[in-house]
């Protein structure tokens, strides 16, 4: 607290005294230190005192700021800076509508972070893949499982290039979420693209098919996820290949064993 406290003294020396003007990178800094240690009234001070000074605010001022505000729960706040960065001709870019998507998904409130999105469009400004992954996280986290299953699917088809993040996302949702049925045939999509799940996902998801009951599916799962590289753990190669014979479907478990 004391530290950033006197870098905001030594920084009026220079400006006051000794005519140093430094640039928004310095102030930066200043802003997160105090966001660090919860002066988020001294954050706003330091935005006042650069305009003071000449010193134009910038796209990742208020990134800053704005990610300070959120993380602090003060997400109206948040929403002001970005009004208040509008009012002052800064057009917003991806990083800073990324960075209140974020917060909103945070607390929350996905469904204004989507309202954001449809903003960015008619702004003309391009989300990018940072900006969907945040809100297929929000759509989880609140249980809104189809509606990120529906994004993944579509967002493809439309030019947007997803990558191995936004489908592990999606599949830890479906398969946190009990939806084992849209968990296996979204595995399959996302094979189908080349992406693999992660090595503990993808062992839990075997293991969850085979205790749901999904034993054919397990197996194909099984072939699939080998044939993409994926190596399990000895324990789930021995309950999927048990599962089968159990099911008396030994043809199955040869052909699996083979493959």
């Amino acid at each position: 607290m004391v530290g950033s406290r006197n870098r905001f003294n030594c920084l009026r020396k220079w400006v006051g005294k000794d005519g140093i003007v430094p640039d928004e990178l310095t102030y930066n800094v200043l802003i997160k230190g105090f966001f660090m240690v919860g002066k988020v009234d001294r954050a706003w001070t330091i935005m006042e005192f650069m305009r003071t000074k000449g010193c134009r605010l910038n796209g990742f001022n208020y990134a800053t700021l704005m990610n300070g505000l959120s993380r602090d729960g003060k997400m109206n706040k948040a929403e002001e800076a970005l009004e208040e960065m509008k009012r002052c001709g800064l057009k917003p870019d991806a990083v800073v509508y990324t960075t209140l998507i974020n917060g909103l998904c945070r607390s929350g409130r996905t469904e204004e972070a989507i309202g954001l999105l449809e903003e960015m469009k008619v702004a003309g400004c391009k989300a990018d893949i940072v900006t969907f992954n945040v809100l297929l996280v929000g759509l989880c986290k609140e249980g809104r499982l189809m509606e990120a299953l529906s994004m993944v699917e579509s967002l493809p088809r439309a030019g947007v290039q997803l990558d191995k993040g936004s489908y592990r996302i999606v599949l830890n949702g479906l398969l946190q979420g009990g939806e084992l049925e849209k968990t296996a045939e979204f595995l399959f999509l996302m094979l189908a693209r080349g992406f693999v799940p992660h090595y503990a996902t993808s062992n839990e998801l075997l293991e969850s098919l085979c205790s749901g009951g999904m034993v054919r599916e397990s197996a194909d799962a099984l072939v699939e996820l080998v044939e993409m590289g994926f190596m399990p753990k000895l324990e789930v190669w021995c309950l999927v290949i048990e599962a089968t014979c159990r099911e008396k479907k030994l043809l199955s478990a040869f052909e699996l064993l083979d493959e």
